[in-house]
């Protein structure tokens, strides 16, 4: 039988929300307790599955990759890979958006950028470079 977060709560003495709140790294829980936790969860075998916490949350992970607009093999080989990954990511909840863009076009780049909508990507490469 698979172990659950259930078993984990029962094996360390402690109610589900100190079990969530340990395996979500929220803070309200004392060293002592976590300590327990954690004992328990590695006593008994518990491994997380992202997925159906992902599920239950509701969970999308969604990444944007802007690639230039271009046909050489380089290019070519990670957009088959991305869309390989892509059908392989469909039951983790992982959506992929791949956009082409002017290689010698900034301008262009921080348009197509600024179309996205916070809830379109979880990461905007903008928000790490600023200047673009």
């Amino acid at each position: 039988m698979i172990p659950t977060v259930h078993d984990i709560a029962k094996a360390a003495d402690v109610s589900l929300a100190t079990v969530d709140r340990v395996l979500n790294n929220r803070p309200g829980v004392r060293k002592v307790t976590y300590d327990k936790v954690q004992q328990a969860i590695k006593e008994i075998g518990y491994v997380r599955d992202i997925s159906a916490a992902n599920l239950a949350r509701r969970k999308v992970y969604r990444f944007a990759f802007l690639l230039p607009d271009s046909q050489g093999p380089f290019v070519s080989n990670i957009r088959d890979s991305l869309a390989t990954v892509e059908t392989a990511q469909i039951t983790d909840r992982t959506r992929i958006i791949v956009h082409s863009i002017l290689i010698n076009d900034p301008h262009a780049t921080t348009r197509i950028m600024d179309r996205f909508a916070p809830e379109d990507i979880d990461i905007k490469l903008k928000r790490l470079y600023p200047k673009l």
